[in-house]
């Protein structure tokens, strides 16, 4: 054997051992290999109630003094199966709804089982939606504000037509009085910082923390972001933006970096903060109490993740993190623009101070399409607990007793 050979299978031997193992858990939980998760319904047909006018909501959160459920929908499926960044979705940009047809904020009565759509009084133009917050108005106990990330097109198109030019992501800023039928619009958020922005952590009406889930919109690198992770692949962003709520001014600074694929953002107790790498299954707990902010536990999970929550019950000691899911990822590259296709969706419970996370819930995509987030709510008469699980390509959210 000569010395060149032996050189290249050393170097083969070693790009194996440092890229083989992570290279292959993320591709274990992107779901291409054969999975012990079942894909068949596990929850009783009868137990599940479809809540119309939720078409498509990535991200719900439960607003507990109230009781409400807030969520961003879109107004009609073809909008995200053509355009949407986050999917690599760059079709007919001038075709994206800026009337009634576009999307919304929504307010699901998780007691009646309805929504309302509510009415977004003094905004113009496109509404894509993705991930939300809300944070209570400090000087109305009755209102909230609702922070809505937006991937509208960039208008007037530019002459060139690649995603970084096409695409104009920002974050919409709303006022809501609970209990009324509409949003009223506040600003728009822009900065350099925020480039693929997919959820956000509301720390007061005029401060956030936004997560930029990728470092680019398409191509391989991409796809490299994906499977290849930290501290191999490129690394994304988490970002802490300060805004005035009557005039232009923005700031905005690099809170965390170095982070694999960091997607959605929940809130625990205490200021705890939530933080999810969705290609790389990894639930991070942190704190907003430090500045800047810091994570100091991360839980595995077997597959993809999007937007955690936390529930703690009124009506016993239960308290854990909900982290809805995909079985198969890997197929959204082949379905995600399919509106028949079925993406078996999941949503885990982890309970605190636990590190096996445990299904609640799994469907084969006929009735909850790309599971994205969930809650629980209680039914403090019943002594129930409701969750409420949407996905951001489902036709509908969905709504079912579950027991811890």
């Amino acid at each position: 054997m000569s010395r060149t050979t032996r050189f290249i299978l050393a170097l083969i031997a070693l790009v194996g051992a440092l890229y083989g193992p992570p290279v292959y858990n993320r591709l274990s939980v992107l779901g291409v290999f054969p999975t012990s998760i079942p894909l068949s319904t596990t929850t009783a047909e009868s137990s599940v109630r479809t809540i119309p006018g939720t078409t498509q909501c990535e991200d719900v959160h439960h607003h507990v003094r109230s009781g409400m459920l807030f969520t961003a929908c879109q107004g009609e499926e073809q909008t995200r199966l053509d355009w949407f960044p986050p999917l690599g979705h760059f079709e007919g940009p001038e075709r994206v709804p800026v009337d009634a047809r576009r999307g919304g904020l929504v307010v699901v009565n998780p007691k009646t089982f309805t929504a309302t759509r509510l009415t977004l009084e003094g905004f113009e133009g496109a509404f894509v939606t993705h991930g939300i917050d809300i944070i209570d108005d400090p000087s109305n106990p009755s209102a909230i504000y609702i922070h809505a990330v937006n991937h509208a097109p960039a208008m007037p198109l530019p002459v060139s037509r690649t995603p970084k030019d096409i695409v104009a992501s920002r974050i919409e800023v709303f006022h809501h009085v609970i209990g009324s039928n509409k949003a009223t619009y506040v600003r728009s958020i822009r900065h350099p910082l925020i480039r693929t922005p997919n959820d956000i952590y509301s720390l007061a009406p005029g401060e956030l923390l936004v997560t930029n889930d990728h470092a680019h919109r398409d191509g391989l690198m991409r796809f490299i972001e994906d499977v290849v992770s930290h501290p191999l692949g490129p690394k994304t962003t988490l970002v802490r933006v300060t805004f005035s709520l009557d005039s232009p001014a923005v700031d905005a600074r690099v809170e965390m970096d170095g982070l694999h694929n960091c997607n959605g953002l929940g809130h625990g107790p205490d200021g705890q903060l939530l933080l999810v790498s969705a290609a790389g299954g990894v639930l991070h707990l942190g704190t907003t109490l430090t500045d800047p902010v810091t994570l100091h536990r991360s839980i595995p999970h077997p597959t993809t993740l999007d937007n955690p929550s936390f529930y703690a019950s009124s009506f016993d000691h239960e308290r854990g993190y909900l982290n809805a899911g995909l079985t198969h990822a890997a197929e959204l590259a082949k379905t995600s623009r399919n509106a028949t296709a079925l993406n078996p969706s999941i949503v885990w419970y982890l309970p605190v101070n636990s590190t096996n996370p445990k299904v609640l819930f799994h469907d084969d995509g006929r009735r909850l399409r790309t599971a994205s987030a969930a809650v629980i709510v209680d039914d403090a008469a019943t002594r129930e607990r409701w969750m409420f699980a949407t996905g951001f390509l489902s036709a509908a959210m969905v709504a079912m007793r579950v027991e811890l």
